[in-house]
């Protein structure tokens, strides 16, 4: 880069206007969001309530189709619900085509799906192997192709992945889990790279122990098993959090929402650790 290009663009971004009130460049008024796993009972609700609250328009797509049509009933005309499976290529590739066919583009996509499936790796079938990668990390690479040429062709977007403190803290029972999670890390950081000329940022979240329900049937129902997996894994977890609690699913979802907007404008190809401090 020669002396005028490198003080051109110094200049440019030292005479930048000032930004305003961060509540305005949190808002997604008028965006369209389209949120994988959006009709799941943690994560994905959280995030579609919280971008919604923002103004955003809201593509939910799930597996479930039952929850994906009740979650779109209640936020409306602003929302739509596509119900797919997430490994289907003919159902990933209507789920853009509807998205942008109901709201005319895509400006965020996130990437909440996810299966996770806790046991020791030498019990891990090659099917194990096999399903959490196909949900956790090639359904998310066809998905963001797709919608990455979307955005290509506006000039502009955002892509927020999610990941997890399992992807590099190790702890028994997550070995395939967070190998799948570890990809993600990875891929955010070259789709940052590749996509960052066409006005596209990639970010990913990882969180660390996150409540649900789940978790609270799983340890009733197996706290006073002898050797029961999960519960020893979650107690590991939340040994290793200095907050001492685990984050709720809105809190995670706030720090999706403000990747997906303005007030991270120059925040790309980063992985945001939302783990209480884990370590």
């Amino acid at each position: 880069m020669d002396t005028h290009t490198l003080l051109t663009a110094v200049r440019a971004a030292a005479e930048m206007p000032e930004r305003g009130e961060l509540a305005d460049l949190l808002t997604l008024s008028g965006r369209v969001a389209l949120v994988t796993g959006g009709a799941g009972p943690g994560l994905g609700r959280a995030v579609v309530a919280r971008l919604a609250s923002l103004g955003a328009l809201v593509a939910i797509q799930d597996l479930d189709a039952e929850g994906c049509h009740q979650l779109a009933e209640r936020y409306g005309p602003r929302s739509l619900a596509i119900a797919g499976d997430i490994t289907d290529p003919a159902s990933v590739s209507a789920a853009v085509t509807r998205t942008v066919s109901a709201f005319g583009r895509i400006d965020i996509l996130v990437n909440s799906v996810g299966v996770s499936n806790p046991k020791p790796f030498l019990a891990h079938t090659l099917d194990d192997i096999d399903r959490s990668l196909d949900v956790n990390l090639r359904g998310m690479l066809h998905i963001t192709r797709l919608v990455a040429e979307n955005m290509v062709a506006a000039g502009t977007g955002t892509v927020v992945n999610v990941s997890s403190v399992a992807s590099y803290e190790p702890c028994t029972g997550s070995a395939v889990y967070g190998a799948s999670k570890g990809a993600i890390n990875t891929v955010t950081k070259y789709l940052a790279h590749e996509l960052a000329p066409h006005g596209i940022r990639v970010n990913a979240v990882s969180p660390g122990l996150m409540a649900s329900s789940r978790h609270v049937e799983l340890v009733t129902e197996l706290g006073d098993v002898p050797g029961a997996l999960y519960p020893r894994l979650l107690a590991e977890c939340l040994q290793r959090t200095p907050l001492g609690r685990p984050s709720s699913a809105a809190e995670v979802a706030d720090v999706i929402a403000f990747l997906a907007s303005d007030a991270a404008r120059y925040v790309t190809g980063a992985v945001w650790d939302v783990n209480g401090g884990m370590i």
